[in-house]
């Protein structure tokens, strides 16, 4: 077997880093002083001017991506995080001053005319950075649009850096917290932090970032859950002018280039043929989720009422808030049997885990080889719960060395609050035709706690030697698995794509989610959820004597997910798909009405708050009114306002889409169809950044079949609301009501 290189990953002191950023900044700044020196527009070709660019630009972009992580994942260490910062805005300023030198635009377009055989790859790079280089037009009222970019960044960078500090909590009694899980406050909202101090004392404080939603998605208490929902909805109230300064600026580069608006910018580069045709999508997918809303909204309303003791005529005039919209959808769920706690002990981490790998190392054709900590150099993890795998690729005879995948799993204080795939360091071939093997990261938030039996988990067993031999297993649940799947998706693809830059080059943001929800459809079936599914007791020993403990006298429950609770839960996962596209529109609607506005001046003048509660309303049917008075809900969508979605909102739950219509092509009549894996991997994941405006064309070949722009509509079905509707009604009329 072949030996994989050491994991070239490795955190860097504060201090390295300004002079790293500076020894790139500086291998640019030479690259181009020569270009510009040595080749004329009139001997220009893609050998003199792209070759020597590529190979910088790959070096420079590698140690970057690498240097931001370290950023993301510094924890406590303040001068780090400083000074990735530091040398963010430094690598940024050169490169809007790299922009200005017109030189270099005409040196590529002189490469574009000679209309050179180029593969797909390099002719997107090329066309890339023609639109990045290109000069200002006339009509652009003398702005200065490298300007109105350095203005943008520093806004993003402000508002990103914000998003995601702990900003704050609230202190709870136990009766105002009732009916919220007590692993949730066990895992969750700390609760070794108890009030010591009058008037605090026995209250648990709860941190609105990472603890609200469990809170007024499950309090009994309807005066809990309107003071955490509403506090909860002000918390990022600080960032409000950053966002306003953001959509400004932002509207002012697009227009600096000739632009109407910014969507009409950035949908250049994304899937959509058009931006009228991803209006146009909105408009349509809008009204699909708007009409299965009011029916979810009488649902609702018929659940509240049973709940409060309402009168059947009393129902209709019910005014559903936000945090009760919340409530009663989670009330649902349960009854619909999409209770986490009862599926839970089917997903113990370490058997999901690595079973997910095992699978999908098969299908992907690809072998994950766990990497012993006591065998990684100490600057090549940022913190001791991070696990790695050697990647190879066995399509061949030969298994190929593919990279290397980092888990970082657990909550922790200092780290960000969210999950999230990234390339650590990017992959990429280099002169002399070796590969950059590449390194990628799914940073996760599962609850743990040392002290607690709720965290049996042994990270050393889950990456060498036989993974039972560990204590025994952190319960995972399935939104859990789910979250990590799509996740974990991406890391596959970043993993098997067949790129020659470092960038992949120029992915769309609405094709580049698709691989990664299709995986999340994937695993909402009944063939792999019972291929990832083992009751806890089963798994070990130590799994065992817990349930024994737990539930004296009791016979062990079966291996495998019981076929009735699996097929409910499977019947009921569109009313999920439902609630969670309501989210998704409503970020989307959001993005596109504050990119796509026919002048500046209405730029100016939109009101964001007004904006996006008049969405909300019309999404849920809800009343606002008390969200209006201090809330900017909208400024938790930091993807629209931190520089991945902006403009080009809508590009997830088209990514959705994209992924419906694969799925349903593909994998629907048989998930683990090894053929169709292959065909899959062959044609979409590995020339996945070569293909630019051509992803629909390359779907279609694909399936042979035109694109349906409908798949995820299709996916709405009413049949669950209108049965819980009559249900609920049968249960209303059989009730003796009081009233309100």
């Amino acid at each position: 077997m072949a030996t994989p290189p050491k994991p070239h990953f490795r955190m860097f002191c504060a201090d390295e880093i300004p002079l790293l950023a500076q020894k790139n900044i500086q291998k640019y700044q030479d690259m181009h002083d020569k270009l510009i020196r040595t080749v004329t527009p009139s001997t220009a070709t893609a050998l003199n001017v792209m070759l020597p660019w590529v190979e910088v630009e790959n070096e420079m972009d590698a140690e970057m991506t690498a240097i931001n992580f370290q950023g993301t994942v510094a924890g406590p260490d303040q001068a780090l995080k400083d000074a990735v910062k530091a040398a963010r805005e430094v690598v940024n300023a050169a490169s809007v001053e790299w922009r200005k030198r017109q030189e270099l635009y005409y040196l590529m377009k002189a490469v574009r005319d000679l209309n050179e055989p180029l593969e797909p790859e390099p002719k997107n790079w090329l066309t890339g950075k023609l639109n990045d280089y290109q000069p200002k037009t006339d009509d652009s009222d003398n702005a200065d649009p490298m300007k109105q970019l350095s203005s943008l960044r520093k806004s993003r960078e402000k508002f990103m850096d914000e998003a995601f500090v702990e900003s704050g909590g609230l202190w709870l009694t136990d009766e105002e917290l009732d009916g919220v899980p007590p692993e949730t406050q066990l895992s969750k909202m700390s609760r070794d932090e108890l009030g010591q101090e009058p008037p605090n004392v026995g209250k648990t404080f709860v941190r609105l970032d990472i603890g609200a939603h469990d809170v007024y998605c499950s309090a009994k208490n309807p005066e809990t859950r309107r003071k955490v929902y509403l506090a909860n909805e002000a918390r990022l109230s600080h960032l409000a002018q950053t966002a306003k300064e953001i959509i400004v600026q932002q509207d002012l580069h697009a227009r600096a280039w000739g632009k109407s608006n910014y969507a009409a910018m950035e949908v250049a580069w994304q899937l959509a043929p058009s931006l009228a045709w991803a209006k146009d999508f909105l408009d349509h997918l809008k009204e699909a989720l708007v009409s299965r809303g009011q029916v979810l909204l009488e649902v609702l309303k018929l659940r509240r009422a049973l709940d409060l003791g309402f009168k059947l005529q009393e129902v209709q005039a019910q005014k559903i808030k936000m945090w009760d919209w919340y409530y009663y959808r989670d009330m649902i769920k349960g009854e619909l049997q999409m209770d986490q706690a009862r599926l839970a002990p089917y997903f113990p981490l370490k058997h999901v885990l690595s079973t997910l790998l095992d699978a999908m190392g098969r299908l992907y054709r690809l072998r994950f080889d766990a990497i012993a900590p006591e065998s990684l150099d100490a600057r090549s993890i940022w913190h001791k719960d991070v696990r790695v795998w050697s990647v190879w690729d066995e399509q061949n005879d030969a298994p190929t060395f593919r990279g290397f995948l980092y888990l970082d799993l657990f909550w922790r204080k200092d780290k960000i609050n969210t999950i999230y795939a990234t390339r650590i360091h990017p992959g990429y071939d280099k002169p002399d035709g070796l590969r950059k093997p590449i390194s990628v990261a799914v940073m996760c938030n599962f609850s743990s706690d040392e002290t607690a039996e709720l965290r049996f988990f042994d990270l050393n067993a889950l990456t060498h030697g036989n993974p039972k031999n560990a204590k025994s297993n952190l319960l995972c649940k399935l939104t859990n698995i789910l979250l990590n799947r799509k996740e974990l998706g991406h890391a596959l693809h970043f993993l098997v794509v067949r790129n020659k830059f470092v960038d992949g080059v120029y992915f769309p943001m609405d094709f580049v989610e698709a691989p990664s929800q299709l995986l999340e459809r994937w695993l909402c079936t009944k063939e792999v959820l019972k291929l990832v599914g083992c009751h806890y007791a089963h798994f070990d020993a130590a799994g065992l004597k817990r349930w024994q403990e737990k539930n004296p006298g009791v016979s062990i429950p079966g291996k495998d997910i019981p076929d009735a609770v699996l097929d409910r839960f499977l019947a009921s996962s569109k009313f999920n798909s439902l609630t969670s596209n309501m989210g998704s529109i409503t970020g989307s609607l959001m993005d596109m009405k504050m990119t796509s506005l026919d002048s500046h001046e209405a730029v100016q003048k939109l009101d964001l708050q007004k904006e996006w509660y008049g969405i909300e309303e019309e999404i849920y049917g809800v009343d606002t009114s008390a969200s209006r008075k201090n809330g900017h809900d909208y400024l938790h969508n930091w993807n629209i306002f931190g520089g991945s979605h902006n403009g080009r909102g809508y590009s997830h739950i088209l990514g959705r889409t994209m992924a419906s219509v694969l799925f349903q092509g593909s994998f629907a009549a048989n998930p683990l169809d090894q053929d169709a894996w292959d065909k899959y991997r062959l044609t979409i994941l590995e020339p996945f950044g070569s293909h630019r405006k051509d992803y629909i064309k390359m779907v279609e070949d694909y399936l042979g079949r035109p694109f349906n722009a409908k798949a995820l509509v299709e996916d709405f079905t009413a049949d669950t609301l209108e049965v819980l509707r009559e249900k609920y009604t049968k249960q209303l009329r059989e009730k003796k009501g009081k009233a309100t």
